[in-house]
């Protein structure tokens, strides 16, 4: 018997193997096809439609490539300096909690894009905050307002930088504009740090610096401000009072308590100005109150 082309002598042919070398063949022939329209299309410049669409597809898939590579490296670049960062970098949504990890003090920093201010505090600010990490110090955070307009809104703020000290996870302070060097910052940051408060274990430690205290005090002096253990409503008025007025009088907190005593006393030069806080303790009463005497001037004593 005959042999047909590819087959061993004396093996006969298998049923569907003629129409399976014929797709091979078929297979093969289409191959050589595009060989020959890419060579001719190399040798004269002119592509087919079908050329053009696979160079077009190719093409795109290229630049899709290099844009999600670039994007990749950016991506990883960000991240990393984000890491390197002593600055803690917040948003709407991680401001509050960051605040409220930091219950005995925190700098936010709000800024915006295009504030040459705020390019010009940057390097300041990140300096600082290296410092005080190393230190063991408070930390520092920053707000892109552009990105988190509701953080400024609902923390009043409307002008770029504005740097918040935040304590007990609300803000007790503005810095000035005229603090923007790291090593004031630093300073600025001890500073606000510092207890408000001073405590006294014993009422008996109080009676016997008053007549000090008033010898002490400039006629024209704010009053020295005590608060009285009568409930935990009057520690934590006082001290968030004395945190939103810090570097303005004395704040003093007395860990015994009379029964006739008030929540709250000023003490001034002349004890007949001395004014007494009966009210319920909230912290917005006491704070108006104490803001009240800050900027009331008692009158002068009279000359002998």
């Amino acid at each position: 018997m005959a042999c047909t082309a590819g087959q061993k002598p004396g093996v006969a042919e298998q049923p569907g193997s003629g129409k399976l070398r014929q797709r091979k063949k078929n297979i093969a022939d289409d191959d050589d096809d595009d060989d020959a329209l890419l060579s001719s299309a190399a040798g004269t410049g002119i592509c087919t439609p079908k050329q053009r669409l696979i160079f077009v597809i190719l093409a795109v898939i290229q630049v899709g490539l290099l844009v999600g590579f670039a994007y990749v490296a950016k991506l990883k670049k960000q991240v990393a300096e984000e890491k390197d960062q002593a600055v803690v970098v917040l948003s709407e949504a991680t401001l509050p909690a960051f605040v409220a990890e930091h219950p005995d003090g925190a700098l936010v920093n709000f800024h915006k894009p295009g504030c040459s201010h705020c390019e010009k505090l940057a390097p300041e600010f990140e300096a600082a905050a290296r410092e005080l990490k190393a230190k063991g110090g408070a930390p520092l955070g920053s707000v892109n307002v552009a990105s988190a307009p509701l953080a400024a809104a609902r923390h009043a703020v409307e002008r770029y930088p504005t740097m918040l000290w935040f304590r007990e996870g609300e803000p007790v302070l503005e810095v000035s504009h005229t603090i923007r060097s790291a090593t004031k910052l630093v300073e600025y940051v001890e500073w606000a740090g510092q207890p408000a408060v001073v405590e006294f274990e014993k009422r008996s430690e109080l009676e016997e610096a008053v007549p000090q205290l008033r010898a002490s005090l400039h006629k024209l002096a704010p009053p020295v401000v005590v608060g009285f253990n009568i409930s935990e409503a009057t520690r934590s008025s006082l001290q968030s009072t004395a945190e939103r007025s810090r570097g303005k009088t004395v704040f003093l907190f007395i860990k015994e308590a009379a029964v006739d005593d008030p929540h709250f006393r000023a003490i001034f030069r002349d004890a007949a100005h001395d004014q007494d806080f009966n009210s319920t303790p909230d912290s917005e009463a006491v704070h108006r109150w104490v803001k009240g005497l800050l900027t009331r001037r008692p009158k002068k004593e009279n000359s002998a």
